[in-house]
């Protein structure tokens, strides 16, 4: 009992101790929002001047843990490591995270450490952890959005009459694995399981409008026996490309979806020709 609690307190600590400059960023964004609003008027301050450090890097400590770790607690934190060091990277380059995606790779990540033999309730721990620095993050971005309409007043002369334009598409599926909505709250998809498949890679990509291509924004890899995964749909177009691979990566099945939406993501979808 001593030995498992260790265990937990040492993963939990070095997830701490890994991603613990969300707190400072915090720290260091409060302290910027005071000098811009006082230098606002002057024009000397503006919105990307927040979050221009970096956290200090993990010191020794920290790798001697996670050295000392299991196996599959020590990919666990190194998966959670590098989503809050994605996500710390997007909020200092002004643009917003996918906070949805990040929390599906979160659970991911969580799902493979207990099939791998990490004791669950330091996955647990961790897990929660993780995501408690993930909400530091995300409140970090909203108060910087916050600070930059209060450098950039809206003009009160410049109304426009326009509604926004929504992007709308049709929802898509080709390949040849047959994938279907899982019932329940959330946006959901299932399919089932198939033999000759022992890993899954599924790939989450977004449209911003008619003009761009879809980029990807983030990858999973699921195992054989896992047939569903949550989608962060918004109001931009959503492309799902699911990958049935076997022994020595070999493709067996294959299914994407293009075009889905947070509206209408009960509209039928439009099945197309597989080229394979």
């Amino acid at each position: 009992m001593v030995g498992q609690t260790l265990r937990e307190s040492k993963l939990v600590h070095t997830v701490r101790e890994t991603i613990h400059a969300g707190t400072e960023i915090m720290a260091r964004s409060r302290e910027s929002g005071g000098r811009l609003r006082r230098h606002r008027e002057r024009g000397i301050a503006t919105s990307s001047q927040l979050l221009d450090q970096k956290p200090e890097p993990v010191g020794r400590r920290g790798f001697d843990i996670r050295r000392e770790m299991p196996e599959p607690e020590a990919e666990l934190l190194s998966a959670f490591a590098g989503i809050v060091t994605e996500a710390r990277a997007q909020v200092a380059a002004c643009r917003e995270p996918n906070f949805a995606g990040l929390g599906a790779r979160i659970a991911t990540a969580a799902r493979r450490a207990r099939s791998n033999g990490a004791d669950p309730t330091a996955v647990e721990r961790a897990e929660a952890e993780v995501r408690r620095q993930l909400q530091t993050i995300a409140s970090i971005q909203r108060a910087r959005a916050l600070l930059a309409r209060e450098v950039t007043p809206p003009n009160s002369g410049a109304r426009s009459l326009r509604r926004p334009v929504v992007f709308r598409t049709k929802p898509t599926i080709t390949g040849t694995l047959d994938v279907r909505r899982e019932k329940g709250q959330g946006f959901s998809l299932a399919w089932d399981a198939v033999p000759a498949v022992t890993e899954w890679e599924v790939r989450f990509s977004e449209r911003h409008d008619h003009r761009s291509d879809y980029v990807e924004s983030a990858t999973l890899v699921l195992a054989g026996g896992e047939t569903s995964v949550e989608v962060p749909l918004g109001d931009n177009p959503f492309r799902v490309n699911i990958i049935g691979r076997g022994r020595g990566g070999r493709l067996q099945r294959r299914a994407l979806l293009s075009g889905l939406t947070r509206n209408g993501w009960t509209e039928p979808w439009q099945r197309r020709a597989s080229a394979s």
